[in-house]
């Protein structure tokens, strides 16, 4: 297998950046694509020596040394190549998501570890927001957090002594996914808000779906009049069945890790 060859699975990915040399070497093809030059802002220097011992570079110009890691998610991380890169391809092969336990099982690192390494790799993966999500669009709204028969009776009691339901201990969050067409993955967006009011949903949608998008969603009243922002708008009622006509929202369910 080429040095830069993608790994296709699991075993591949472990055997592939298991040598720390390789792992480093592929990282660097990686992140310099037009050669190895200072990452110092103000220095871009290409004059530099390799102390291939460390894995390091010394730059002539601003007399400084640096890795490979620095200027991205990577930096200030004593977490060797050979772990990140195989938590890179678990992240981006499962998508559904994984957890940080599943992570730390698979890479022999403790879940704290794993959790760090889960956040710094979602920051790196993440794309620009500004541009729209175009084509076919799915959105819906998710609660995210622990579940309310797993809590303590403490817990409990307190989300109780506010009047409110269960739903108090999780976090709202509306999603949309971009479906993939013609060769193009498409993307995925999700927002943490303080309620699903039409109000306040509404801005958020217009802002992050081109209005001649075609967007499925199901049959919530927080959805309603949408189709007078954007071309089409086709709903499906969850408690009648999962697609109706094409319409299908299931791509966005998967994203939340729901069926």
């Amino acid at each position: 297998m080429d040095n830069q060859a993608l790994p296709k699975t699991l075993l591949q990915a472990v055997r592939k950046f298991s040598d720390p040399q390789v792992a480093h070497d592929f990282f660097v093809a990686i992140r310099f694509p037009n050669g190895v030059a200072c990452p110092r802002p103000g220095c871009g220097s290409a004059d530099l020596n390799y102390l291939a011992k460390h894995f390091r570079w010394y730059c002539r110009e601003c007399k400084r040394q640096f890795s490979a890691k620095v200027g991205t998610a990577l930096e200030d991380s004593p977490i060797p190549l050979t772990k990140w890169l195989p938590a890179f391809w678990l992240i981006s092969s499962n998508r559904n998501g994984i957890s940080s336990y599943e992570i730390a099982r698979g890479l022999g690192v403790t879940q704290k570890t794993a959790w760090f390494m889960l956040h710094r790799i979602r920051l790196a993966m993440q794309d620009e927001p500004n541009d729209q999500l175009i084509g076919t669009v799915e959105a819906d709204e998710a609660y995210i957090g622990g579940r309310w028969e797993s809590m303590n009776r403490k817990r409990r009691r307190a989300i109780e002594k506010t009047g409110k339901g269960p739903m108090t201990s999780k976090a709202t969050v509306v999603g949309m996914v971009e479906r993939s067409q013609g060769g193009r993955k498409g993307r995925v967006r999700a927002y943490s808000v303080p309620d699903t009011a039409h109000k306040t949903m509404l801005p958020i949608l217009t802002k992050s779906i081109d209005r001649d998008a075609t967007l499925y969603t199901d049959a919530a009243d927080l959805y309603r009049h949408i189709n007078e922002f954007f071309l089409t708008h086709s709903t499906v009622n969850h408690k009648l069945k999962s697609t109706f006509a094409g319409t299908s929202t299931r791509t966005i369910l998967n994203a939340f890790g729901r069926s």
